[in-house]
């Protein structure tokens, strides 16, 4: 299966999680074949997708079906982090244009980033990362020298951070630097809070190249720790509309197509 059609799979199979998690809230226990006849799969698909959802903690697997799992702080995680997934996958897409050679990349634990690392290949490629599920999504590559930062673990942003994860970027000298952020202005790019800041500020300053991926909903939110500038990046790669870029022409290097 080729990367295109991976990624696909995938998106595939996150909207079916949702659908599922759904039913479950509204129905507190289903059967395979209850899901399967909703859902219009097949009863195999909707195993793998149980087996895969009681995994990562969204739903409890029982004979023949599942059980809503109330308390799954994981859950509403995974559904935030593929919100727009397809906007997100696009965006990917674009970056992967615009790539330069590198050795060494250091990733953030945003979902922009993880749908774009979907997308490459990171074989011999050495990789530094503070988000879980993109060294997780990273691990199954044996050909990608991946090195996950250490630190308090932060479930609700799948990542790990603190003077820990600080001291160890201080160790490297990476090639490129792959980002997201919580919402950008026309002074900069900005986080919600101020450890995470700091950590996007510390992983810049050791790497020679810096890209920035954001989807469009990051020009309407509002936060205040404030990151680098807009020029402080070599491309901010975007799905936003000349409408939306039409106000950051000349402030940053937008691509957008």
């Amino acid at each position: 299966m080729n990367k295109d059609a991976a990624t696909m799979d995938n998106y595939y199979a996150m909207e079916r999680y949702k659908k599922i998690k759904e039913l479950l809230e509204n129905e507190n226990k289903l059967t395979v074949k209850d899901i399967a006849t909703t859902l219009y799969v097949s009863p195999a698909t909707v195993r793998r997708d149980l087996s895969a959802m009681q995994t990562l903690g969204m739903i409890r697997r029982i004979r023949g079906g599942a059980l809503v799992k109330n308390d799954s702080k994981e859950a509403s995680i995974l559904l935030r982090k593929e919100e727009n997934i397809a906007e997100k996958i696009r965006i990917g897409s674009i970056a992967a244009k615009y790539i330069p050679e590198f050795k060494s990349i250091f990733i953030d634990n945003s979902s922009t980033c993880l749908a774009f690392l979907r997308q490459f290949d990171f074989s011999y490629k050495t990789v530094v990362t503070n988000g879980l599920q993109c060294a997780l999504e990273l691990s199954r590559n044996d050909k990608c020298n991946l090195i996950l930062l250490g630190g308090k673990i932060w479930s609700q942003t799948d990542s790990t951070d603190g003077p820990y994860s600080l001291q160890m970027l201080k160790d490297f000298h990476i090639d490129l630097m792959l980002s997201s952020c919580a919402c950008i202005r026309k002074d900069g790019t900005y986080e919600v809070s101020p450890d995470t800041s700091l950590l996007k500020k510390t992983a810049y300053g050791i790497t020679e190249k810096h890209i920035l991926l954001i989807d469009k909903t990051k020009f309407i939110k509002d936060t205040i720790y404030h990151t680098k500038s807009l020029r402080d990046y070599d491309l901010i790669v975007t799905d936003a509309g000349e409408d939306v870029l039409k106000d950051y022409r000349g402030l940053g290097n937008f691509v957008n197509n």
